[in-house]
């Protein structure tokens, strides 16, 4: 069984073959990105006028790097928190039976 999948993806008028998962979920998150990047190069392409595709395509790397960057911070944070509180519980416990 095969477990790669052939698709193109459009991006900007542009046809990019790609191989990927051969997973439902996994083609419909890249189709979902492709969505998400060619809205905002066009949303890009809309405020500015008078700048070429380039610009667009800069500002749309840099919005979707900045989204990156902030996840990965809070989920770094929340495991920050989730191990500490396991720390805590553990340090009580072991707490508890030297008692």
């Amino acid at each position: 069984m095969d477990d790669r999948l052939n698709i193109t993806v459009v991006i900007e008028d542009r046809k990019y073959p790609m191989t990927i998962e051969a997973s439902e979920k996994e083609e419909e998150k890249i189709r979902r990105a492709v969505k998400e990047v060619n809205n905002l190069i066009n949303s890009y392409k809309n405020k500015y006028v008078h700048h070429d595709a380039q610009d667009a395509l800069a500002m749309t790397i840099l919005t979707i790097m900045r989204k990156l960057l902030t996840c990965e911070e809070n989920q770094s944070k929340e495991l920050i928190e989730h191990i500490s509180t396991l720390y805590s519980e553990v340090k009580s416990f072991n707490t508890e039976q030297v008692r």
